[in-house]
C-alpha cells in the first residue's frame, strides 16, 4: 500500500509539471518566435519481483514499476505560421536557422525577426540589441529604400551594404531559452554552423509554434490524470487507516 502511495504521488508530480509547462506554452501562444516546451516522462526503475517461500529458492515472477518522473524538457523547433507587418526590416525564418544577436549577456540566437534601425544606423531588434551577420558582426544600414534578399543580403537602394546570419545547429537540443524568445549555448555544446537550407521572408513575422486547441486538449488530460493521481493517493490513505485499525483489534 506505501508503494502505491508513492507511485500515485510520483503521479502526481509529474502531472503538475506537465499542466505548468502547457499552461506557459498556452501564454505564449501569440509571442513571435516562441518555441514550443515539451516534457519528457520516464518510469521509475523497474523493481524486480520474486516468488518468496519457494523450495526452489527465489524465482523471478515479474517486474514493478514504481510510477513515473520527469525526465527532462526539449524544445520543439518545428516551423511556425508567417505573419506578414507593413515593416520592410520586419524578417521571417523558413527553415530551421536562427538569427544572432549581441546582447549584454554575450551572443544569444532568437527566430523573432522584429527588427528595426538604431540611431547609429545599426540592425536591432526591439530590445535594442544587435543583429549579427555571418561573422558575428553588427550590420550596419544606412538610410533609403531596403530590400532583403531570401539569403538574408540586405540592399538599401538596390546597394548591398550586408547580410544578416544564419546559424544552424548541430545539436539543437543543447541551447537553453534565456527569456524574451532568446537561447543561449551555456556549454558549447550546440554546435552553431552557417545555415544553408534557410530562407528569409521580408515584411513578415514568424509566429507561436503553440497549436492552441491541441495544447487546450493536452492541459485537460493532464489535469484529469493529476485528479485520477488524487483520488488514487486518497484510497491508498484509507486503506492503510483500516489495515491499521483491524490490526490492532486483531
Amino acid at each position: 500500500m506505501i508503494r502505491g502511495t508513492y507511485a500515485a504521488t510520483a503521479g502526481m508530480i509529474t502531472m503538475l509539471t506537465r499542466a505548468q509547462q502547457i499552461s506557459n506554452n498556452i501564454a505564449n501562444v501569440n509571442t513571435v518566435g516562441y518555441r514550443e516546451d515539451q516534457l519528457r516522462v520516464t518510469a521509475f526503475p523497474q523493481l524486480l519481483m520474486n516468488r518468496l517461500f519457494s523450495e526452489r529458492g527465489q524465482p523471478n515472477i515479474g517486474g514493478l514499476v514504481n510510477g513515473t518522473a520527469t525526465e527532462s524538457t526539449w524544445i520543439r523547433f518545428a516551423q511556425a505560421p508567417l505573419r506578414a507587418t507593413d515593416n520592410p526590416l520586419d524578417m521571417a525564418i523558413q527553415g530551421t536557422g536562427m538569427f544572432a544577436v549581441q546582447t549584454t549577456q554575450g551572443v544569444r540566437y532568437t527566430r523573432d525577426g522584429g527588427f528595426r534601425r538604431d540611431g547609429q544606423n545599426q540592425l536591432v531588434t526591439t530590445r535594442g540589441d544587435l543583429v549579427l551577420d555571418a561573422n558575428l558582426q553588427p550590420v550596419t544600414l544606412p538610410v533609403g529604400l531596403t530590400a532583403i534578399r531570401a539569403n538574408g543580403e540586405i540592399l538599401v537602394d538596390d546597394q548591398l551594404v550586408g547580410q544578416v546570419g544564419l546559424f544552424d545547429f548541430a545539436e539543437p537540443q543543447q541551447l537553453v531559452k534565456v527569456g524574451n524568445t532568446q537561447f543561449e549555448d551555456q556549454r558549447g555544446l550546440a554546435q552553431p554552423v552557417a545555415s544553408t537550407g534557410t530562407t528569409v521572408r521580408q515584411g513578415y513575422l514568424e509566429q507561436s509554434n503553440v497549436d492552441p486547441a491541441r495544447a487546450m486538449s493536452d492541459l485537460m488530460v493532464a489535469q484529469r490524470q493529476y485528479e485520477a493521481s488524487a483520488r488514487m493517493v486518497q484510497l491508498q490513505d484509507e486503506m492503510t487507516q483500516r489495515a491499521a485499525n483491524d490490526i490492532g483489534r486483531i
